[in-house]
């Protein structure tokens, strides 16, 4: 493996990291940076880990690239905006704690629940700009969070199969607080699901999204909803 550090014409810090391995076809080089890709069998990797750095690296201004051919080897280039030195001399006021930013249009609040942390991450990432997002890695978690108040969230994403709690078990915990509350869970299911829970997905109106299924998706159902 060759890692290269230095700076390029426009002055942006560039990382260069090659190895001289099996490469990466044409046909999934193209998708690597998709959420949910993976060319690993099923069960082994979640396909988030490119995403995620994708989502970091352009959220501050940079850039990654790969270039890759079958029995050559793999090359990723990472491009990163320098600091000026005026930035670097720039200190942000700090806002006062009672005060809240102004609610963008359409702008809605989106509670995210499940035991993946990367799918977790990847999602708020992806509508944090547009929407109020908080994240919790279970549905206890989620309902400690609702205590006895009404529930605050425009829409609630959550996962079908968690341990500790289950999906199905959340909704009716959620349909039992009798404010209609249940019908503002949209449900991310993986497929693999017992005859039961089959039947009682089936059963139910809510928004539905199986995995794996683009980020794409999600933000034009939640713009249908919206």
């Amino acid at each position: 493996i060759d890692v290269c550090l230095k700076t390029d014409e426009k002055g942006n810090a560039v990382v260069e990291i090659q190895d001289s391995g099996c490469g990466i076809p044409q046909e999934e080089l193209d998708h690597i940076f998709e959420p949910f890709f993976t060319s690993k069998p099923v069960g082994i990797g979640t396909g988030l880990g490119l995403s995620i750095c994708h989502g970091i690296i352009t959220g501050f201004g940079g850039d990654i690239q790969v270039s890759s051919a079958v029995g050559e080897g793999t090359k990723v280039r990472v491009i990163m905006p320098a600091a000026s030195a005026h930035q670097l001399s720039v200190v942000t006021p700090v806002a006062a704690a009672d005060t809240k930013p102004a609610q963008k249009a359409g702008r809605r609040k989106i509670l995210v629940v499940d035991d993946d942390r990367s799918l977790r991450d990847v999602i708020v990432s992806a509508l944090e700009d547009e929407h109020e997002v908080v994240s919790v890695e279970s549905a206890v978690e989620a309902l400690a969070k609702f205590g006895d108040k009404p529930i605050e969230f425009d829409w609630i994403v959550c996962d079908v199969m968690m341990p500790q709690m289950t999906g199905m078990e959340f909704y009716e915990r959620v349909k039992n607080r009798n404010d209609g509350s249940e019908k503002k869970i949209i449900l991310m299911t993986g497929g693999a699901f017992t005859p039961a829970v089959r039947g009682w997905m089936e059963s139910l109106t809510n928004p539905k999204l199986e995995k794996p299924f683009r980020i794409r998706q999600l933000k034009e159902l939640l713009g249908k909803l919206l």
